[in-house]
């Protein structure tokens, strides 16, 4: 059509012209089914199927029994398939079969017939015809499958069939762990979030695995260390004779590399993309490194992580929080109209910079420190909480506070400067507790009893912890535990993590990025700089149970804990020296 050479095909088109769909998105293509036929045995049974307007029936061409089976679905209510309406639409399930049968009698197309040599012990072999004899399966395996889908997209499977929770994140951005009332602190009032606190499983002793934004949202979406899912630092290096970031956001160079780290969320099995395989809505809001949200699986989301529109770190999701729930008012009315269980990811750029807290929130801390700085950040907090429990009443208003599990967690840590608003070299993107240590809170009222744990928790637990939640299994590769299981968690004394540089210089191995790795087992800390790159930093021993705040290196006077630990740290991952 385009070449104007539609009247000329010498065969008529089974398919038809989307021309007049390009020169104009208003028109509407006519409706008609769609049909697909695949009559062999490869990957799966064979199988046909015809797709008309929101269903859609698979027919499979025999079974064990010896006769053919159906499946339907409604594409509109469940993008993923995984209901399917048979019993409950029979009426419809007979009219597409209908339409089914007599598509392919008029394309006259071919089905599968019994194979009179069939032979049970070779079904599973795949046959080089070229050179007549069976393929090498190794050979296949080693050169051609995917490691990345066999390592880490293996699927869960449900477990049990029982009512599937929904699910809340609830995630600080920039918050040091003693900035909370439930964790001791002399002047920041977080009512709202000190509610949640008594309401939950709380796990002071929480850590992410990485204290910079983008690798360690991705860990907990993910349930991997940034070494696994590849994701390291925020941006990749700058080209050169780029200067600053805004020039690097209209390079085309830059803007592919971006992309090229985006991409790593596509290849892993990310939280919401897991869910929307059982059925769930899912919705972003506020930070999202990964461009839209339909890259991390989401159905809902407020990213679009166009660059020609600014999109980078969250974009339009950024006013979530600061500017009303709306959004998310909006997608629970949705998932309680479509009868859907729902996860909802509350990133609020909050109580990251800018620092613009609402008068009222800042006048209560004036007087209570001689820094305005540190004023200015308290009441951040402060903030941050009360738009934590407006979220909290919008889940009791739509009444699913029962059916809905909670998780709270910091990106990273902030510790701020007293003298300009800025962050200290010991908190964000450092390993020491200033930047890495968070609290951890679980709520799922009726299903988890409200306790202080000083077990370790981390970050790498959240997937686990809900895909267990939901009935699924974590996948292979998830090292995290259930944070439900108290045994789980009493058996672990030992959690691990890297820190990498802002921006990466490789995006394919993590060694030319990273600044150290870090473990803590007990009380003692380990941190362990990568020497390729930081050739001048010293190993660090620290005894948290007696120095919190990491004042006193003890790496000289314990050297056999440093072995003892640095043995474990290089079992759990060592990277690969240049």
């Amino acid at each position: 059509d385009a070449a104007g050479a539609a009247d000329q095909t010498p065969v008529p088109c089974d398919g038809i012209s989307l021309i007049p769909a390009i020169r104009d998105p208003n028109s509407e293509l006519p409706a008609r089914a769609l049909f697909s036929h695949y009559p062999h045995y490869h990957h799966s049974r064979p199988a046909g199927a015809v797709h008309e307007g929101d269903w859609k029936l698979i027919e499979f061409f025999g079974d064990d029994a010896g006769g053919g089976s159906f499946e339907l679905y409604n594409l509109r209510n469940d993008i993923g398939e995984s209901r399917h309406l048979i019993d409950r639409k029979p009426d419809k399930a007979r009219k597409l079969q209908d339409k089914l049968k007599a598509w392919r009698e008029s394309v006259d197309a071919r089905l599968p017939r019994k194979n009179p040599g069939y032979q049970p012990d070779r079904a599973e072999e795949w046959w080089d015809r070229q050179q007549n004899k069976p393929l090498d399966r190794e050979a296949m395996d080693r050169n051609y499958r995917s490691p990345v889908a066999d390592q880490y997209r293996a699927h869960p499977r449900r477990s049990d069939a029982g009512k599937r929770p929904n699910v809340v994140f609830i995630l600080s951005d920039d918050q040091a762990w003693t900035d909370y009332g439930f964790m001791g602190h002399p002047h920041i009032q977080t009512p709202r979030l000190d509610r949640l606190a008594r309401e939950s499983l709380v796990f002071p002793r929480g850590y992410v695995t990485s204290s910079l934004c983008c690798p360690s949202l991705a860990t907990m979406m993910t349930g991997l260390y940034p070494h696994q899912h590849l994701i390291m630092g925020n941006d990749p290096a700058l080209p050169p004779g780029i200067k600053g970031l805004d020039a690097a956001l209209r390079d085309p160079t830059f803007l592919a590399k971006s992309d090229e780290i985006d991409d790593n969320i596509e290849r892993v099995a990310a939280l919401p993309r897991v869910l929307a395989e059982q059925g769930y809505l899912s919705l972003q809001t506020g930070k999202w490194w990964h461009g839209s949200y339909l890259r991390g699986g989401f159905t809902h989301g407020m990213t679009h992580g166009d660059p020609k529109r600014g999109g980078r770190h969250g974009d339009a999701g950024l006013a979530i929080g600061r500017e009303g729930l709306k959004p998310i008012r909006d997608f629970l009315e949705l998932a309680q109209q479509q009868e859907k269980p729902f996860l909802v990811w509350y990133a609020p750029m909050l109580p990251h910079e800018p620092h613009n807290p609402p008068d009222r929130l800042l006048e209560r801390y004036r007087d209570q420190t001689d820094s305005v700085h540190i004023a200015i950040y308290w009441a951040m907090c402060e903030w941050f909480d009360e738009t934590c429990g407006q979220l909290l009443d919008l889940l009791a208003e739509m009444n699913v506070v029962k059916d809905t599990i909670v998780l709270y967690i910091a990106d990273n840590g902030w510790i701020q400067l007293p003298d300009r608003n800025g962050f200290a070299t010991e908190s964000k993107r450092s390993p020491y507790d200033g930047g890495v240590r968070t609290p951890i809170m679980v709520r799922w009222p009726g299903r988890i009893q409200p306790a202080r744990s000083e077990r370790l928790a981390g970050s790498i637990d959240l997937a686990p912890t809900i895909l267990k939640a939901c009935g699924l299994e974590p996948t292979a590769s998830m090292d995290g535990v259930n944070l439900l299981d108290t045994e789980a968690v009493a058996s672990r004394d030992c959690i691990f993590g890297e820190i990498y540089a802002h921006d990466e210089v490789d995006l394919h191995r993590p060694a030319p990025n990273l600044r150290c790795r870090w473990c803590i087992e007990n009380h003692w800390k380990l941190i362990v700089p990568f020497l390729p790159n930081l050739p001048d930093e010293q190993v660090e021993l620290f005894d948290l149970s007696n120095d919190p705040h990491e004042e006193n290196n003890l790496a000289v006077k314990q050297p056999n804990i440093v072995e003892k630990l640095r043995q474990r740290l290089d079992a759990h991952w060592r990277p690969e020296v240049e």
